[in-house]
């Protein structure tokens, strides 16, 4: 369906048994069409992303929402591939609205509700962080928007009702157990392990074709002795080596051993630091290597990973029962979403 064919429907949202028509930012509304990669000129127009029981949910609301994330993948992609990454992106977006107001409907059919009181101090707050306390400031962004400070004040209003929700139904529910930290632990020693890592100096000679084999590792040979004899690493890796870190010194920094070659790696295996190899000899070139530092492996210890670990799977058992939450909701609900191709 083409967004220009929808009617004003997408506008309107129920409330209590009527209907009222909800402006949107005319800045959001630009940017429905600013969005499209297709457009040749920006249009404001607006449409309806999907209908979920009385509500509708426009599509400048999703794409407004969906704004930090459009902005990191129009840096990040291009072309085909930037489109495909903002329809996903639509698609969530859309989803995670539906969503919303499904839980905004659990919510309005049952007696709790959240006191004024609190509503009121998360707008202060907002104020405060965002605008210095300064209500004014708030008021003329709203005006140039074009939303009442009530309607903006409902959206806080909403997104306290969805956290309170959440933390009922599923943050209070996804508890982990010690023993279940420990396994994760002990099954994942490899995240919790920092590898060797080596300081290295490396001096790289080249082959010359012309001359013979015996020729080759004298010469090689005579540069390493330099080396034994006291001189200092840089100065003779500026002055003989080949490789692209001379100017340097020969300096390759902290590496892990596992992220060279196989025959340099194992060379270093028998270094202790301040040590250099003996002649690591390959079909074209000769190779000297030096452990300038070392760092061993080490594992952290539990107790110092233990909050990262329980926090880590705490949100991922959170993920799997809000998905079995939603899924129900989702379920029992009348749900329409549009089928659009906005990039």
């Amino acid at each position: 369906m083409d967004i220009h064919d929808q009617n004003t429907k997408g506008n309107a949202v129920r409330r209590g048994g009527a209907f009222r028509t909800r402006r949107w930012p005319a800045v959001v509304l630009a940017a429905c069409i600013a969005l499209q990669i297709h457009a040749a000129e920006p249009i404001l127009i607006d449409g309806v992303a999907a209908y979920v029981n009385a509500h509708v949910i426009t599509i400048s609301e999703v794409l407004a929402a969906m704004d930090p994330v459009r902005r990191r993948l129009i840096a990040e992609f291009s072309g085909r591939e930037l489109r495909e990454q903002l329809s996903k992106a639509y698609g969530d977006s859309v989803n995670s609205a539906v969503n919303r107001k499904l839980i905004i409907d659990l919510y309005e059919k049952g007696e709790a509700r959240l006191p004024e009181w609190l509503v009121d101090r998360r707008a202060e707050t907002f104020i405060r962080e965002t605008f210095g306390g300064d209500r004014t400031k708030l008021m003329k962004v709203l005006a140039d928007e074009m939303i009442t400070y009530d309607d903006w004040r409902q959206q806080m209003e909403e997104q306290l009702i969805v956290a309170s929700m959440r933390g009922t139904s599923v943050d209070s529910q996804a508890s982990v157990s010690p023993e279940e930290v420990r396994r994760y632990y002990d099954e994942h020693a490899e995240m919790f392990t920092s590898p060797l890592r080596i300081h290295l100096g490396m001096i790289m000679l080249v082959k010359d074709e012309a001359a013979t084999a015996e020729e080759n590792k004298s010469r090689a040979t005579k540069v390493r002795e330099r080396l034994i004899s006291g001189e200092d690493f840089a100065a003779v890796a500026r002055d003989a080596s080949a490789g692209t870190k001379a100017k340097s010194g020969g300096d390759w920094g902290w590496i892990s051993p596992d992220k060279l070659r196989p025959e340099l790696a194992e060379a270093l295996v028998s270094l202790a630091a301040g040590e250099v190899s003996e002649l690591v000899e390959t079909e074209g070139e000769f190779y000297i290597l030096r452990v300038a530092e070392m760092r061993e492996t080490t594992r952290t210890v539990f107790s110092e990973v233990q909050p990262e670990i329980e926090r880590k799977l705490r949100r991922a058992r959170a993920a799997t029962i809000y998905q079995a939450w939603v899924g129900r909701l989702r379920r029992s609900a009348y749900i329409d979403i549009i089928d659009l191709e906005l990039f």
